[in-house]
């Protein structure tokens, strides 16, 4: 850190008189076309609570929900004066690139340097090399951040850390990094306080509400960031039946909600799911409350408690998000995912037979991926969808190997997301092939024709994702790139023409003329399934 921009740091640290103001920014990233979701921040809505327990004001930018550009967003962190600290939610390496650009232009306005606090997966497994890397950030919180973020502005209330803060690593005066406690985790949800959607400045529509009923996940696959997050794989915290049926009951009274998506990574989780399926939707007919919400949940946890999903149907769940990954037990164990293919079968057909609408979690290619190991997953996705006509998916994906995550310990490197490659490389041209026809036919297809227009035709783009994987699969070795590029442009063409008529069928073979060599740029985990 250069000399005078330590101490306006330490000036702006040292002073103390009125009510310090903390801004919270979870900055804006490219979606995916198939994110389907317009979800805000809840991070700054329990972030902001802790300020306030803290004796600060708190003001939120939720850049990604509003999708504001740079300049826009470091405009609304300045809208009512310099705040003593700012901080970002940080979950992809492209919302640090984001935040940094963010970072710059305050500096510039304001002539100084800007205090700044990171968080979230991202800077969670990266707080050492963030503070090594990036000397505009002075703090990171690593995991859970509510009480961290309250011992910090505690601390900068008094004039400066003087002691190790679980959670918490920084940069002193001297330019040490110093902080490695690790961090200890609410042991009950409810005492974090009443999220206050009031807070939420933007305008949102009845449908596009969301909430958290738990934190972590009773699984422990491979491959997942949140265990690590919340302090281990395996490790479920819950939300009482009374709080989550509380803040249901507002967003339906007091705002309106006509539709409720609860973002859980496994709603359902604890050593007695049914019972609280049970208690929540007693909870909810007491209220007289029955509005439509949506779940993400674990196979096993279906197949095991069908009447736990019978229960809440009667109170409005419409929808269900299945992690099933593969239709191959083999792929499903190197995964841990502690779930078979019968089960996601078994799963999906229970949900279904209620008019529960499944859309399947994939994840098709990884460094084990066989030709018969995709011909297998087309099969299981092509047969599920046949024998269940409210399953669906989104996207035929790829693994990502992220820090931090058992998996990622068997791959060389410290960067946030690990590459790979295939064993074969026959394999890996098919995948990258796929690639290809996600970024010059699927993406832009679904930019002119969204999937969320209903549940035929986001059906309708995983038919035809089975159909093309599969012209890949089988004739990729034989087909030239520019040749399967114009067979999938073609059938993509006839499909725009029955789902979304001739005026988007022309849109769309009017841009067919662009790059077809480049990948998509966006972001590889920035999607959203439901």
């Amino acid at each position: 850190m250069k000399a005078g921009s330590k101490n306006a740091h330490r000036q702006e640290h040292a002073r103390i008189g009125g009510k310090p103001r903390l801004v919270l920014c979870a900055p804006n990233t490219p979606k995916r076309p198939d994110n389907l979701n317009r979800l805000y921040t809840l991070a700054l809505l329990y972030l902001k609570n802790a300020a306030r327990q803290a004796g600060w004001e708190c003001d939120l930018v939720d850049a990604y929900f509003s999708g504001l550009p740079r300049q826009e967003t470091a405009a609304r962190i300045l809208a009512r004066g310099a705040p003593r600290l700012v901080g970002f939610c940080l979950h992809s390496s492209s919302m640090l690139e984001e935040a940094l650009g963010i970072i710059q232009i305050l500096e510039r306005q304001l002539g100084r340097t800007v205090p700044v606090v990171v968080g979230g997966h991202y800077a969670t497994h990266q707080a050492r090399q963030l503070l090594e890397a990036h000397d505009r950030i002075h703090y990171v919180i690593e995991g859970e951040g509510e009480g961290a973020l309250r011992a910090l502005l505690t601390a900068l209330g008094q004039g400066r850390i003087r002691d190790a803060i679980p959670g918490l690593r920084w940069r002193d005066e001297n330019g040490e990094i110093r902080g490695d406690l690790p961090r200890s985790l609410a042991t009950d949800l409810d005492e974090l306080g009443n999220i206050d959607f009031d807070w939420i400045e933007e305008d949102i529509g009845p449908a596009d509400w969301s909430m958290v009923a738990s934190r972590g996940c009773c699984g422990r696959c491979s491959f997942c960031a949140v265990g690590p997050l919340w302090g281990a794989s395996g490790r479920w915290r819950g939300h009482s039946p009374e709080w989550f049926v509380a803040r249901v009951e507002e967003l339906v009274r007091s705002h309106g909600a006509t539709r409720i998506i609860v973002v859980d990574d496994n709603f359902l989780g604890g050593p007695a799911p049914d019972q609280r399926a049970a208690a929540i939707a007693a909870l909810m007919r007491q209220a007289k409350i029955h509005v439509p919400f949506s779940v993400m949940v674990r196979a096993d946890t279906v197949c095991a408690y069908p009447r736990a999903f019978g229960e809440l149907k009667e109170v409005g769940l419409h929808h269900v998000l299945l992690g099933l990954e593969s239709g191959d037990d083999a792929i499903l164990a190197k995964l841990t995912k502690g779930t078979t293919r019968q089960q996601g079968e078994e799963a999906t057909a229970i949900l279904d037979g209620m008019d529960i609408t499944v859309t399947a979690g994939t994840i098709i290619f990884h460094p084990w991926m066989t030709r018969e190991s995709i011909r297998a997953d087309l099969e299981f996705l092509n047969r599920l969808m046949e024998r269940n006509p409210r399953c669906y998916f989104l996207g035929l994906n790829e693994l990502d190997i992220l820090c931090g995550t058992p998996i990622a310990s068997e791959y060389a490197g410290d960067t946030w997301r690990r590459e790979w490659k295939a064993a074969d490389p026959a394999v890996q041209e098919i995948y990258d092939r796929w690639r290809l026809i996600q970024a010059t036919v699927l993406f832009p297809a679904m930019r002119l024709a969204p999937p969320e227009a209903g549940l035929e035709r986001r059906r309708a783009y995983a038919f035809w994702q089975l159909e093309s994987l599969g012209l890949a699969l089988e004739r990729g070795a034989t087909m030239a790139r520019e040749d399967l590029f114009s067979a999938t442009q073609a059938s993509m063409s006839k499909f725009l023409l029955a789902q979304a008529g001739r005026e988007t069928l022309e849109r769309f073979l009017e841009i067919g003329t662009s790059s077809r060599e480049t990948p998509d740029p966006i972001d590889a985990h920035e999607r959203c399934f439901l």
